[in-house]
């Protein structure tokens, strides 16, 4: 998944745990702005841990995934000497008896890189405004580190921890800097104040460490600076700035008493700051909405809020893990709505001896003819292949061939028409050059949809079988993501039992073995091979020696068996077939005994 669709899906997720929180905090609505505020700061947390969770967390399917359509295969099994996978000999011959025009090849463009440029503004606005939060902790720590050490003998009253209380003559309003060790700052006027002011603001600001609202704002600023491209994101820094006052308020009120006189305490700091910039968001004198607080403090509204409790906080975190891991891991997209190619009802060897003669067949003028169809309606599928066909078997026009091939691995990734693994979707490197422009956009486009469509079978068998012929590793990770999804389906088993197969038929022939044969009649499912290096096939092999997987040895034995029979009808004394040969059969014995445990 590139990174702009990264984001924008975690813009989405978040936007879905903000509304279950706001859903929460309406139904706790009068419980006060401690519970308000415990219900947000669990949605700040999970939006920060968003990005992680998505990369994590196993996917989780709120739709239930398609299979693979299998296909008959009707081909007596054939014999080949080279594992890679071209234009059939027929169609070359082909080639040699038409003489094509001569036609002049397209230009490569290169456009303006749009998700380049969003990328770099993306981290641009980001890292500006990550720069403003460390400038203003310098600012703050700068102040503290100048103010004059006090002691408050008022201080040994209260219940809250006793942090280092410092005082100095820059700053108008009383503020706390810091987590692990914080420090609280007066104005150096303080010894002015009676005994009211002093304790209310005292509690006030001895309640934000004990709540350790501290971390909460500098985890707000850093989730605005990663989603400032959200609303959410800005609005959430501000409501939780605004709860922690008046849970501090709530705090105070409750040791202090004398909503009137408090309301003047604030309102006095409000006015003395007013004009200025305050260095930190835990501080008394916070001006936003301060008219509704103070008129909350007179009204006593506030007075009523409670203290979190162990059991309320259980009872929230009962409710909000499993919501925040939903967010994280849910499949926003998990099933496609591709209809049939017109090749779907084919067997195999029909599909694709279909799917060239159309493109074959195709006159330049039926071309254009399709192309402007293909304007009107971009979901004519269709006449798309038909068209990605003309132009890899004629060798023309490559920019319109990736065209095509890009948009239906964008919009069809789950077609069937990609099972077929003919030369028509290919992104492997031929003798043409007439897929050249497509291999390297198409297999990132690949990845990212077999992670975009993460449960859906179809587009990772599909990847899968793409993947074959250019990349065995990430055509073998597939298969096994494949089975992981459905232990059960017999169809990746056997798939991933022929890749094993293969690693032991390359380990013993310290490379790719000689001869091949590319199906087998005891097959109900085509499957193209999957090569991987020699080293990787030796650990396969040796796997499959200690594996205590009775399903896979087995199919894997079965595999090599049925493959060596055709084989030793005319290899029989080949070496590598001999060998690879009673290795199955030793895997078929262990089969047995696995099975039987």
């Amino acid at each position: 998944m590139g990174i702009l669709a990264f984001f924008g899906e975690a813009a989405l997720r978040a936007s879905l745990l903000g509304t279950m929180g706001g859903i929460a905090a309406w139904a706790l609505r009068r419980r006060g702005p401690e519970v308000q505020h415990a219900i947000w700061r669990i949605v700040l947390a999970g939006m920060l841990a968003l990005p992680l969770l998505m990369t994590v967390l196993p996917p989780l399917a709120i739709l239930p995934s398609s299979n693979v359509m299998t296909r008959a295969a009707n081909a007596v099994s054939t014999i080949r000497f080279s594992p890679s996978i071209g234009i059939s000999s027929g169609f070359i011959s082909g080639l040699r008896n038409v003489t094509l025009e001569s036609s002049v090849s397209l230009q490569r463009r290169n456009p303006f890189q749009w998700p380049m440029f969003a990328l770099i503004v993306y981290a641009a606005v980001a890292a500006l405004l990550l720069i403003r939060i460390a400038s203003a902790w310098r600012r703050a720590k700068k102040a503290t580190s100048a103010a004059a050490r006090v002691s408050i003998g008022l201080l040994n009253e209260l219940e809250y921890p006793r942090p280092e209380m410092r005082e100095s003559a820059e700053v108008a309003v009383p503020f706390t800097l810091g987590c692990r060790n914080p420090i609280i700052v007066l104005p150096n006027t303080w010894r002015q104040w009676d005994d009211f002011k002093l304790r209310s603001v005292l509690v006030h600001e001895l309640a934000h460490v004990h709540r350790g609202d501290w971390a909460t704002a500098l985890a707000a600023g850093t989730n605005r600076a990663v989603f400032w491209f959200h609303p959410l994101a800005w609005w959430l820094e501000n409501r939780l700035a605004s709860l922690a006052e008046e849970a501090c308020d709530a705090r105070a009120l409750r040791l202090a008493g004398d909503p009137s006189s408090y309301a003047r305490v604030v309102l006095e700091f409000a006015q003395a700051v007013a004009g200025t910039q305050v260095a930190v968001p835990t501080s008394m004198a916070r001006t936003s909405k301060v008219g509704r607080r103070i008129n909350s403090i007179l009204e006593g509204r506030v007075s009523l809020s409670r203290a979190m409790h162990g059991f309320s906080w259980a009872l929230i975190l009962a409710v909000a893990v499993p919501a925040v891991y939903g967010a994280g891991a849910f499949q926003l997209i998990s099933v496609l709505t591709t209809p049939p190619s017109p090749y779907a009802s084919m067997s195999h060897i029909d599909g694709v001896r279909a799917i060239l003669a159309d493109g074959w067949t195709l006159t330049p003028d039926e071309a254009a003819k399709l192309e402007s169809e293909v304007g009107r309606d971009p979901e004519n599928v269709a006449a798309r292949i038909r068209l990605l066909s003309h132009y890899t078997q004629y060798m023309v026009l490559s920019e319109l061939r990736s065209k095509h091939l890009l948009w239906l691995i964008e919009h069809h990734p789950d077609s069937d028409v990609f099972q077929l693994s003919t030369p028509v979707t290919a992104m492997a490197p031929d003798y043409s050059g007439v897929n050249s422009p497509d291999i390297e956009r198409a297999r990132i486009l690949w990845l990212e949809q077999a992670e975009r469509y993460a449960t859906n079978t179809k587009v990772l068998a599909n990847a899968a079988t793409v993947f074959g012929a250019s990349d065995g590793r990430i055509a073998f990770e597939l298969l096994k993501r494949l089975r992981a999804l459905e232990p059960q389906n017999p169809e990746w088993l056997d798939w991933l039992a022929e890749v094993y197969a293969t690693a032991v038929r390359s380990s013993f022939a310290n490379g790719t073995p000689r001869v091949r044969t590319v199906s087998s009649a005891r097959k109900q499912t085509v499957h193209f091979p999957v090569n991987l290096p020699l080293i990787e096939s030796r650990l396969l092999k040796s796997e499959l020696e200690s594996s205590s997987d009775a399903a896979l040895v087995g199919s894997t034995a079965d595999a090599l068996l049925s493959e060596i029979a055709v084989l030793k009808t005319r290899f029989a004394a080949d070496p590598e077939i001999q060998a690879s040969e009673a290795f199955a059969k030793e895997l078929h014995l262990r089969a047995q005994q696995l099975r039987s445990r």
